[in-house]
């Protein structure tokens, strides 16, 4: 075993707390010493073991729930927001592959409604970020860094009535891998592999009734 994933959208509360001090996120720091502390770990079992971020979730929510991503990257990396992201702070973090969660409203170019959210179309704007943080100097890792995808999915029709046509599913499947490709994705983790029997995800690339 070499690759080890730290918590699962650590900018959610529903995994992660707290998110917020009243009005200041904190949730970026503290999974920044998390993580140091857990790739210290993995690492000094085996130097060549892998350190996963958690994959964030793509969207913020009103009343503190959740950090946006793009606001939780740039707290937890140190570097500013814009066009050219520059260093805001002295903090390092230790991983070696960026995850994150790009579910979409829409298609696979579709982009979210708020600037710091960040679904399948926004993926280059989150690279961008990471390439900047990374020529920083505030990624520790002894090999380059990878950026995957760990969690990403749409419900289809059938099962699902309110999913998307599975003959259209099929494009956007299609689509979304190059897509992610394009964004500098080298690894995608679709959810899930076969449609639930009981529940509400009907994500599956398999039905259940499939031979």
């Amino acid at each position: 075993m070499r690759l080890w994933q730290l918590w699962n959208e650590p900018n959610d509360h529903l995994y992660f707390n707290a998110q917020y001090d009243g009005d200041r996120p904190v949730s970026p720091q503290l999974y920044r010493d998390l993580l140091r502390a857990f790739a210290e770990s993995v690492h000094g079992v085996h130097h060549d073991n892998l350190v996963v971020t958690g994959g964030l979730t793509p969207f913020g929510r009103n009343g503190h729930e959740a950090v946006s991503p793009l606001r939780f990257m740039r707290d937890l990396l140190c570097m500013s927001g814009g066009k050219h992201p520059r260093p805001t702070c002295a903090q390092h973090a230790v991983f070696d592959v960026w995850s994150h969660h790009p579910y979409t409203e829409g298609g696979p170019r579709h982009h979210a409604l708020s600037p710091d959210n960040v679904s399948l179309g926004d993926l280059p704007r989150m690279r961008a970020l990471l390439e900047a943080a990374v020529k920083a100097g505030h990624v520790d890792s002894s090999q380059p860094i990878r950026f995957w995808v760990t969690e990403f999915s749409w419900d289809s029709n059938p099962p699902d009535p309110q999913g998307v046509p599975a003959a259209l599913e099929g494009q956007w499947v299609a689509e979304a891998m190059f897509r992610m490709w394009q964004s500098g994705v080298s690894l995608v983790t679709w959810f899930t592999l076969v449609d639930q029997a009981t529940g509400p995800y009907q994500s599956g690339l398999y039905y259940r009734d499939s031979p």
